[in-house]
């Protein structure tokens, strides 16, 4: 146990403390030792008896208890701390203090909204496409979904969060934005949109991640949907293929890269080897110009 001037810290459990600072009235910001020179271990604290105005009850629902503090660890999946983090943002804001040059009250809550929908209400869906108004709306998830516009036309719409970290730039070439998005000037605030010519390949991409299994819904079967990406987007199949055979497959990278940062992936990894499905984009004759998509016509 380590005694410092803000509470009684169990380094047993936690790490050795390393810096504690407060980040704002009954806020604290903790830096422990991870076992590693280029890393430490990070959280917020707060009073379990905490009565201020500034961490709401909510986010304080997803703290961990310990030594009469709640722990909220950076970088957790579900630890609550980027609530935290948006709190103490608004808390400046409402104050009128300024943010630093990291921070950024919309592109906290943008961030957040895909792992808390619950708190914010989730991403909101667009209004505005490159092919009309939004007149309706299928969620895959939260941050991807399926719009029809007042054209008669659907698109595939990915929110900020999900094509500036979640596809490579040959895919969102393959993309549309809003000129209203590019009017704001703010890129975080832009959707971009795909039309149905290039939906396979976005689609197949995405779905290599397990949280983004809702497009399960919206395909007649993996096996459709690999020959409509052969039918639609060779270009795809071919350097998808490549990458498979070089040992560069994109979703053997996005699941290290998620599974890093603590989210559940697609990738089986308790399955034999030969009872895994082949990993290349395959192409199967019986299913040949076969609808793959599920959606209203």
């Amino acid at each position: 146990m380590l005694a410092n001037a803000f509470f009684q810290f169990d380094e047993a459990v936690w790490g050795t403390l390393r810096s504690a600072e407060e980040c704002c009235p009954g806020v604290y910001y903790l830096a422990t030792d991870s076992g590693s020179q280029f890393y430490v271990n990070e959280f917020y604290a707060v009073p379990k008896d905490y009565s201020g105005d500034i961490i709401s009850k909510e986010t304080l629902a997803y703290g961990t208890e310990s030594n009469g503090f709640l722990l909220f660890e950076l970088g957790a999946e579900g630890s609550g701390a980027k609530l935290v983090d948006y709190e103490i943002q608004r808390y400046k804001v409402k104050m009128g203090m300024a943010l630093n040059a990291t921070e950024s009250l919309y592109c906290t809550a943008l961030y957040a909204m895909t792992q808390y929908p619950e708190y914010f209400g989730g991403v909101l869906p667009p209004r505005y496409t490159p092919c009309g108004l939004t007149v309706r709306v299928k969620t895959v998830s939260n941050g991807i979904y399926f719009v029809e516009t007042d054209q008669c036309k659907w698109l595939l719409a990915l929110n900020y969060c999900i094509w500036a970290t979640e596809l490579y730039a040959d895919l969102t070439a393959l993309g549309t934005f809003c000129t209203q998005d590019l009017q704001s000037g703010e890129e975080a605030t832009r959707y971009l949109f795909f039309s149905q010519e290039t939906f396979p390949a976005i689609i197949y991409e995405l779905y290599q991640v397990g949280r983004h299994r809702g497009f399960a819904d919206f395909i007649t079967s993996k096996e459709a949907l690999m020959n409509a990406v052969w039918e639609q987007t060779p270009t795809y199949a071919i350097q998808y293929n490549l990458k498979v055979q070089l040992g560069l497959e994109p979703s053997h990278l996005l699941n290290w890269l998620f599974e890093s940062f603590g989210y559940g992936m697609l990738a089986d990894q308790d399955t034999p080897q030969k009872d895994k499905p082949c990993p290349y984009i395959t192409w199967n004759p019986d299913l040949s110009g076969k609808n793959y998509l599920l959606l209203p016509i």
